[in-house]
């Protein structure tokens, strides 16, 4: 089984030069490499959250951006600085939160179609207006007298794409923060005599 983790490597000559150019003391090395990790996961977290509103074609990105779930960064090891492991998972969405359409007929069941998931189709799907909005409902249960409503999955189309795509300069990015937070500690004397 594959590990549900992605792993960057960082490059600990290029921490220890940038270190020794800002002349900067092992402590605020070991604290700006903790708050690039944090820096680095919101900088991840709102780029994926981009990408996955504008993947699903959500009418309300807010809606939507609630699917992702939790979003970790941290070092892959506790004594090491040597890489970072991240984890994200997507849930279900709704289809009334998505842009697209929703059809159904009487003993006919129900679909969702979008241009940007493509069409859906429940066989014990109905259709519930409320308000003027659009729901997808679906009976299930032995007599099919409980109803739930529709969820589409997501993450195996778009985990990929969100790699690929939102992931790909992670190391990079995380340099850029280590840099900048580096040199205020330097300037500031933040950390000087060390760091727990």
């Amino acid at each position: 089984m594959s590990s549900p983790y992605l792993t960057f490597d960082i490059d600990l000559d290029e921490l220890d030069a940038i270190r020794g150019q800002l002349s900067a003391t092992e402590g605020q090395l070991k604290a700006a490499y903790n708050r690039a990790i944090s820096r680095t996961q919101l900088t991840m977290q709102a780029r994926s959250r981009k990408l996955l509103a504008d993947s699903l074609g959500a009418k309300s990105a807010k809606r939507v951006q609630r699917r992702m779930q939790t979003f970790k960064l941290r070092r892959a090891s506790k004594n090491q600085l040597t890489d970072l492991k991240l984890w994200f998972g997507l849930n279900d969405v709704a289809p009334n939160n998505l842009k697209g359409r929703i059809t159904g007929k009487q003993g006919e069941g129900a679909t969702f179609s979008s241009s940007k998931l493509g069409s859906h189709k429940f066989k014990d799907g109905f259709v519930f207006t409320r308000g003027g909005q659009r729901y997808l409902y679906e009976r299930f249960g032995k007599d099919k007298n409980k109803i739930r409503s529709v969820k589409i999955s997501v993450a195996e189309q778009l985990k990929d794409r969100i790699e690929d795509e939102s992931f790909d300069d992670l190391p990079e990015v995380f340099m850029a923060h280590f840099e900048t937070d580096l040199k205020g500690r330097v300037k500031t004397g933040l950390n000087k005599d060390g760091w727990r």
